[in-house]
């Protein structure tokens, strides 16, 4: 594989993970957190897209646990946090309004499940070693 095609993959899989993410919950109002509140959609819908969204997080979880283990994802947790708290100093340094704390949440869920689906392709890339479940 080139490594051209590498990065398309690294980026289709964040991209992935972040409409997931910001589909469950936005500011815009667009997203399954905000459809209780709007009558315009059927109930149904909702009870699918929500089971849909609960198995994909799931699966992602389950992904970046078995990837990342605890100490990866306290590791790449605190790597987050260290970022949003130099961003937002320097946002209010330069006289730009601080960031929700929603939004500052569900990019940081979203980053850390990006990085868990994207650990074992770049390992196997770069060291050459497969992470594989052992099934019974």
């Amino acid at each position: 594989m080139k490594w051209k095609n590498f990065f398309k993959a690294f980026l289709l899989r964040m991209l992935f993970v972040y409409v997931c993410v910001f589909s469950f919950y936005n500011t815009y109002g667009i997203s399954l957190w905000h459809w209780p509140t709007q009558s315009s959609f059927e109930f149904w819908a909702k009870i699918t897209v929500g089971l849909i969204l609960i198995a994909l997080y799931f699966v992602m979880a389950w992904s970046t646990y078995g990837a990342l283990k605890i100490k990866g994802i306290v590791f790449v947790s605190i790597i987050l946090a260290s970022i949003w708290i130099t961003a937002v100093e320097l946002l209010l340094l330069l006289g730009y309004p601080r960031p929700s704390f929603g939004v500052m949440l569900m990019t940081s869920v979203a980053t850390l499940l990006g990085i868990g689906l994207n650990y074992s392709p770049i390992h196997y890339r770069l060291a050459g070693i497969g992470h594989t479940e052992i099934v019974q």
